[in-house]
Formats: structure tokens, C-alpha cells, sequence
């Protein structure tokens, strides 16, 4: 960066401070407006005699690394009413003595600042505050952490000089993003977005090609069928059978060879499984997705699995509750959320439905009733009665139908969480993350950017796949490390997604390349379980740091600790997490069986196939940066002008 552009940003940075200064007055004005002169949650109060009776000792401008497990917190930055890393830790600081009574109500008082914001539920096995502390004490650090839970810890603390600022002397981050290697399969040939794959390559001209990139996994999920589903059908009356597969499967193609074992349908009996309604789902409850803004179009996604989700229509058995990484990444828009939903039947709401498939189902369900629950002698008015309305016997039917879904389901998520990937699979990503590389327009990965928005340029320096796949409780996961300089709200997560879409739908990895051009386009966001602030890294300021009589900032000291506190507090929590809500593999399933056009730029169709469907002018100009602002990796800071080299 020359020294030009330097100034640029360190003049930008001045204003983004100021605009956000300026929020926090206009915050803090509101709540005394309001009648709310409470303290801060992380403030302590003291009488002016105990000020006055405490030691006056000197401050030190230091940085202190420090890691922690997000779960359970608002985020890191301090918030006024709710709990947060920073305010666990100030009260830690104010409790060892580092910080003095007198300052213990403000954190101002002591130049508090951090050099990444994680946002609520992500984690950072290293992250840098800066700050004013009184650090004589040799044991300080043992002492703050004394006062800390165990999923926070302080890893050191070193002198700096007094004009040292953890935000703008760090000259990029690195994150972790951990991602099971099943998120890499295909979508099943049956799901909406399966259908399109083949539909489109087909159409394109582009079949060949299609499946040399699917190659390795085509027979994926026939062979799943073949040895675990079709053992779970066989033992199905055939009634029954004919409503789990359509429920299970869109209604116009019922599987050849998961059919075999229903040897007695009849033609007419097949044709009443034809009736699916073809149109796109949320066009055919009356919303249309034509034209939306992506921060609508990632709210009707969102809003959409958590109906899902919550109806038990996912492939995991429904939690008793729900995480804080799952609600975050159901995280919707409550305007748009009544037109994205519509109405369900009961049916649909008890989880044995899906929406797309209840039409056809209800005169199957009928059947079985009839067939199975209703005397001979039962009059006309009773026979025509309707198929949900409940009594003792016929609530037996659905019981019996749900249990073979739920078993169908477990068997797909054992297989998907048996998958180990293989080394063309993990080549395809590897490159497809190379993309990334250099100052690119990410506009597309992220919210409330236009494409020529300057502040949408980023750099990223690295993004790379550790070699080695972690095995941990016979599943498969794998460590995708990215280092930029800096990254918008959600970026991570959609660049992470954009590459899993492309090679799980065998697409062409230039899709990629295209979407920093200035079609917008939905991008998914993928969970941010996986997300974590691996260490910031201080280069510049390291280098000339001795000089200054200071030692570097380096994590590294403090290696065998925080390797101990990632696999003991931050992994284990995440594989728990997915183990038990498969939050992987609600997000992913979700995508492939979201019924519009809104991701098909993953088809052989390209971005074409989504034009229309987002709209630019819904998209607002960069704002400034206001108090409670979150982010899932940090500060939406200013991007670098045009031709900056990562």
C-alpha cells in the first residue's frame, strides 16, 4: 500500500470513528430521553471515598490477546444493556486491579479498543484489545483470569507505545472456518435444485462437462437408496409407501427404482401422485421473488427454513431447542417474513408435509383412511369427510407415516455424515477458494453494497484448506483459513458458501470470477458455527516495534495454550452443536430444495438464469457506521481503492 493510500484510509478510518462516536452519543441521549440513566451492564460503581482511599498507581498502554467461546454472548464489543466478551472482561480487569476504581464506571476512561468484532456466537482463539492498564503487577494475568469464565481467557499482556491502536496498526486477520466435508456432496437428483442441474446442463449444451466435474460422486445417493432406503420402503403397505415417497420426493418423479417394490400400482394410481403444482413454490403462495433486494430474498430463504426447521421438515430430528448458531443463521426479516411463509395446513405444521407436496398427499391420505379406519357401514357424509380432521383411529395413519420419514431421513443424514472427501473433491475446492485471492469486488458477498461501491474492494492475501481432514465421532470435517485485510458483514460465510455451490452443483468455478461483476446476486450466507477469529496479525508494527523498545506482538508465544483452549472450548462446542442439530446439513438441504430461481446461478444456466430475480435499486448506499452494529467477522470498515495487491 503506498503512502498515499495509506493516508486515504487512515482518513477514512478517522470519519468511520467519528460517525460512530457521534451514534453512541445519539444512543446514550436517547436512553436518558427515555428515562434510563442506568449504568452500563459492565460498569461498577464506587463511592467517592473509596475512590479517593485507593493507591493512585500509573498506566501502561499495552495489547492484551486474549481467546474466547462466543456462545452465550451478545458479541465482543460492549453493549450497554446485554453481556458481552468485553464487558466480562472489563469487570475482570477492574476486579485483579488493572484498572483503577475511579475509571471502573467507563471504559473511554481507559482508550479501550479491540482490533476485530466478532459478532454473538462466534468464537477467536486469538483477538487483540489495546488500552490503558495498570500492569506492575507480575501475576496480573493469572489474577484477571481468575476473575474470568473459563471459555474467556487472557494469554498476555505486552507494553506498547502510547500511540498504539489495536484497530489501525493491524495489518490483516486470519479466520478459521471449519465445514463438514459432507457439505461438499451433491444435491440429491430429485431436490428442485438437483432437477435444474441436469435440466440446465442439458440445456446448454453443457451435460458432458457437467458430469466429468460431478464424476466422483454420481452415484452418491443412488447407492444410500439402494442399501439403507429402499430396506425402510419395502416394509411400507403399499398405501403408505405411496405417501412417504411423496412427501419425501417431488411428485412428477417418483423414483424408478425406490418404486420396484410397489409392483402392484396401477397406472391411474400412479397418476394421482401427478399432481403436483409445477410453479415455484413462494409464487405459488402468492409472493414472488421477482425483483427482491438479496437482503429480502436472504430473509425469505431464512424464514423459510425455520418453518421448515420448526415444523420438523429438516433431516435431523427436531431440538428441543434451538442454539444460538441455528436462530442466528435463521436470523430473518420480519417485514418480509408473513409474505415468505403463507398459510400451512395442519398437516404441513406437524412436520409430516411438505408444503409442495400437500395436495397430492391429502387424497392418498384419504385413501388410507378409508381403507383402513372406516366401517363398511359408515355413512356417505362421513366417507367424505375430510382426511385432517382428526379422530382416535385416523390419527394412527400419520403417526405411522411420520416414524418411516424420520427413519428415511436418519438413514440419508448416517450416510451423509459416513462421507469422506475424496482427493479430486478436495482439489476442486482448494481451487475454487484460489479465486478469492488478490482485491476483488465482493460486493456480491456481502449486504448493502452497490458494485461500484469502492468500499466493496478487499483484499484477501490467502484462503486455503489444511491438507489434513479432522475425524472427530465418525464424522469428517475440514479447515478452510482465509487472511485478509479486512472483510465486510457476512462475507466469510458467503465466500465459504459460494465455493461449496459450486462444487457440490459441479459447477464451473469461473462462477465465481463472475460474481465480482455487477449482476447482483443472492449468495447464501452458511452457518456462522464454523466461523472463528484464528489471530490478528501486527507485521508492520513488528517491525519497527524494536526499535521502540517494545517486543512483538506474536500469538505464537502462547501456542500450546491456545491450541489447548481451541480443541478443548471452540471445536468440541462446534462438532457438539452440528452433531445434535445437523445445522450443516439443514442449511444445505434447504438450499437445494428452495423452490425458485434465486440460486441457479450455480447451474450450467449461470447468472443468467437468476436475472430479474435481485434488484439493485433495493440495494441502500454504505451508511455510516452506527452504535450495535454487528458483525459476523468485524467492522465493516472502509474497503482500499482500485488495484491494491493482496
Amino acid at each position: 500500500m503506498d503512502h498515499h493510500d495509506k493516508r486515504k484510509r487512515e482518513g477514512n478510518n478517522r470519519g468511520h470513528k467519528r460517525g460512530r462516536n457521534e451514534a453512541e452519543h445519539e444512543a446514550k441521549r436517547r436512553r436518558i430521553d427515555h428515562g434510563d440513566s442506568t449504568n452500563p451492564v459492565y460498569a461498577t460503581s464506587y463511592s467517592k471515598e473509596e475512590i479517593e482511599n485507593e493507591e493512585r498507581k500509573p498506566k501502561r498502554k499495552v495489547a492484551v490477546m486474549i481467546g474466547y467461546n462466543g456462545s452465550g454472548y451478545k458479541g465482543l464489543q460492549l453493549d450497554h444493556a446485554q453481556k458481552t466478551i468485553e464487558g466480562e472482561i472489563f469487570q475482570a480487569f477492574v476486579k485483579a486491579g488493572a484498572i483503577s476504581k475511579a475509571n471502573a464506571d467507563d471504559p473511554k476512561k481507559s482508550s479501550f479498543g479491540r482490533c476485530a468484532r466478532t459478532d454473538k456466537g462466534v468464537h477467536a482463539a486469538g483477538n487483540l484489545l489495546s488500552l490503558k492498564l495498570i500492569v506492575e503487577d507480575p501475576e496480573i494475568v493469572r489474577k484477571i483470569n481468575q476473575h474470568l469464565s473459563p471459555q474467556i481467557r487472557v494469554w498476555g499482556i505486552q507494553r506498547t507505545n502510547n500511540s498504539f491502536s489495536a484497530y489501525q496498526m493491524v495489518d490483516s486477520r486470519v479466520y478459521e472456518y471449519l465445514i463438514p466435508s459432507s457439505s461438499f456432496l451433491p444435491p440429491h437428483p430429485k431436490s428442485y435444485l438437483g432437477k435444474k442441474l441436469v435440466e440446465l446442463a442439458r440445456e446448454k449444451g453443457d451435460l458432458g462437462e457437467f458430469e466429468n466435474r460431478q464424476e466422483e460422486v454420481k452415484d452418491f445417493w443412488q447407492d444410500v437408496e439402494e442399501k439403507s432406503v429402499n430396506p425402510i420402503l419395502e416394509n411400507l403397505d403399499e398405501n403408505t409407501r405411496k405417501v412417504v415417497l411423496t412427501t419425501l420426493f417431488p411428485m412428477d418423479e417418483i423414483p424408478q427404482k425406490m418404486n420396484k417394490a410397489d409392483s402392484k400400482a396401477t397406472k391411474p394410481d400412479m397418476e394421482d401422485m401427478n399432481t403436483t403444482v409445477s410453479t415455484d413454490n413462494h409464487e405459488r403462495r402468492g409472493t414472488s421473488l421477482q425483483g427482491i433486494s438479496p437482503e429480502k430474498l436472504e430473509a425469505a430463504v431464512q424464514t423459510s427454513l425455520l418453518d421448515r426447521l420448526s415444523d420438523g421438515e429438516a433431516d435431523a430430528p427436531r431440538p428441543q431447542s434451538t442454539s444460538s448458531s441455528v436462530r442466528e443463521t435463521l436470523d430473518t426479516d420480519s417485514a418480509f417474513e408473513a409474505a415468505s411463509t403463507g398459510k400451512t395446513s395442519p398437516l404441513e405444521a406437524s412436520g409430516v408435509l411438505q408444503p409442495s407436496s400437500a395436495a397430492s398427499v391429502q387424497p392418498l391420505m384419504k385413501e388410507i383412511r378409508a381403507a383402513d379406519t372406516q366401517p363398511a357401514h359408515e355413512s356417505a357424509s362421513t366417507e367424505q369427510s375430510s382426511p385432517l380432521e382428526s379422530s382416535d383411529k385416523s390419527a394412527e395413519a400419520p403417526t405411522s407415516i411420520q416414524t418411516a420419514i424420520k427413519e428415511i431421513r436418519a438413514a440419508y443424514l448416517s450416510a451423509r455424515r459416513a462421507y469422506r472427501i475424496g482427493t479430486k473433491r478436495f482439489d476442486r475446492m482448494k481451487s475454487a477458494l484460489q479465486l478469492y485471492h488478490g482485491t476483488r469486488n465482493f460486493h456480491n458477498f456481502t449486504v448493502d453494497k452497490r458494485s461500484d461501491d469502492p468500499s466493496a474492494k478487499r483484499v484477501i492475501k490467502s484462503f486455503v484448506p489444511e491438507p489434513q481432514p479432522i475425524l472427530i465421532d465418525g464424522m469428517e470435517w475440514l479447515s478452510l483459513k482465509v487472511q485478509g485485510q479486512s472483510f465486510m458483514i457476512h462475507q466469510i460465510r458467503k465466500m465459504v458458501s459460494m465455493a461449496a455451490l459450486v462444487v457440490r452443483c459441479g459447477c464451473d468455478p469461473q462462477r465465481i470470477v463472475e460474481a465480482y461483476g455487477p449482476q447482483r446476486i443472492g449468495i447464501p450466507k452458511s452457518p456462522s458455527l464454523g466461523l472463528l477469529l484464528e489471530q490478528p496479525v501486527f507485521e508492520s508494527y513488528n517491525r519497527k516495534c524494536t526499535n521502540l523498545g517494545k517486543e512483538p506482538i506474536n500469538f505464537n508465544d502462547y501456542e500450546k495454550e491456545i491450541e489447548e483452549f481451541k480443541q478443548r472450548s471452540i471445536y468440541q462446542k462446534i462438532y457438539q452443536d452440528e452433531a445434535r442439530e445437523n445445522i450443516f446439513g439443514n442449511f444445505f438441504n434447504h438450499v437445494d430444495t428452495f423452490q425458485s430461481r434465486a440460486f441457479l446461478f450455480v447451474t450450467s444456466g449461470g447468472l443468467q438464469a437468476t436475472q430479474g430475480v435481485i434488484s439493485e435499486k433495493d440495494t441502500k448506499p454504505e451508511a455510516t457506521p452506527t452504535a450495535g452494529i454487528e458483525s459476523d467477522e468485524e467492522d465493516e470498515d472502509q474497503g482500499l481503492g482500485v488495484g491494491q495487491d493482496g
